[in-house]
């Protein structure tokens, strides 16, 4: 049986012998005849349970894909905040339009009385149309307002496809810019040895790919937000 010796411990003293030594997991020496080395601190969480991230990575990966948006939009993103506003607001304008009808009918036909249970928005309305009575006595302002809000909804549509449109466009200029000018930094024999087909495709329908989702997808993805 061989002789098993002790090893000193990181404090001095001496350690005492053990009967049954460990066994060799892979990662440590048999310490049989020996001392068995020291594990410098930053391994000695060998068998600690591994770190586990819990940050997922369908989210690392959207939060990857909005912040490449987000480097994209670069220059351009004031106007992408003005189309935002104008969505929103042509949102919040088609929200009121059947509501103008509600308040009508509910109010100032029916006579239902206005109190604490009324919604904030009919309550708003009601008053900037002078009061349930007032609205009675001119029914006519009610498909009045009902057209106004129609118009001023889709004004704020067109000035959101407009601002849109502005941006990304001049995203894609910038991007056929940028190709154009690494094109011509590229040495002779990759042009030789590189897809034409390949690299138009790259500079015309995969920007104006790029184009369209920034036109259009960027606002939905507004609009779902």
């Amino acid at each position: 049986m061989p002789r098993l010796r002790t090893c000193a411990n990181v404090s001095g003293r001496k350690a005492p012998p053990t009967a049954n030594p460990p066994k060799n997991l892979g990662l440590l020496e048999p310490t049989i005849g020996r001392c068995a080395p020291a594990l410098p601190p930053e391994r000695v969480s060998y068998f600690s349970p591994p770190h586990r991230n819990t940050f997922h990575p369908f989210s690392r990966f959207m939060f990857s894909q909005l912040h490449a948006i987000w480097r994209l939009m670069r220059g351009q993103r004031l106007r992408y905040g003005v189309a935002l506003a104008c969505l929103v607001g042509a949102t919040l304008l088609n929200y009121c339009v059947p509501l103008v009808g509600s308040a009508t009918i509910d109010y100032a036909v029916a006579g239902k009385s206005v109190d604490a249970s009324t919604p904030m928005l009919i309550a708003l309305l009601l008053r900037a149309f002078g009061g349930a009575e007032n609205l009675r006595g001119a029914l006519w302002l009610a498909p009045v307002a009902m057209l106004l809000f129609s118009a001023l909804s889709g004004l704020c549509s067109f000035l959101k496809g407009w601002q849109a449109s502005l941006a990304s466009d001049g995203i894609a200029r910038r991007l056929k810019n940028q190709l154009y000018d690494h094109l011509n930094h590229l040495p002779a024999r990759h042009h030789d040895r590189a897809d034409t087909g390949d690299m138009v495709q790259r500079c015309t329908s995969d920007v104006e790919t790029t184009r369209q989702f920034l036109a259009t997808q960027v606002m939905e993805i507004g609009n779902a937000i």
